[in-house]
């Protein structure tokens, strides 16, 4: 993994190697800026002796991110929804990102 500069560290809980149930150790990567995630994804697929990992590239419809400012916002997945329900969750609108109205922050 950091053959590939993916900066692999070993996750730690309580000062010492995180151990999990099944006996495994979990490697996280602190990858920054600029890398290609679906690269990523495949590389960590094939990879020998990676029995998971927690890229779920490309499996939502939509995601709803709140920001701190209030601002609700729905990001489509053009390949995961159709024309016709874009629109209908968007209240008749062809943009793919907007703020969900209906939903207040708490």
């Amino acid at each position: 993994m950091a053959g590939y500069g993916w900066n692999p560290v070993l996750r730690v809980r309580d000062g010492k190697t995180f151990v999990t149930d099944n006996g495994n150790f979990i490697a996280d990567l602190h990858l920054g800026a600029g890398f290609d995630i679906q690269d990523v994804y495949s590389k960590l697929t094939g990879m020998l002796g990676v029995l998971e990992h927690g890229l779920f590239l490309n499996m939502c419809k939509r995601m709803i991110v709140g920001h701190s400012n209030g601002e609700v916002q729905v990001i489509e997945n053009p390949s995961k929804i159709s024309a016709a329900e874009g629109r209908r969750i968007n209240d008749g609108s062809e943009r793919s990102e907007r703020p969900l109205r209906q939903i207040r922050p708490l």
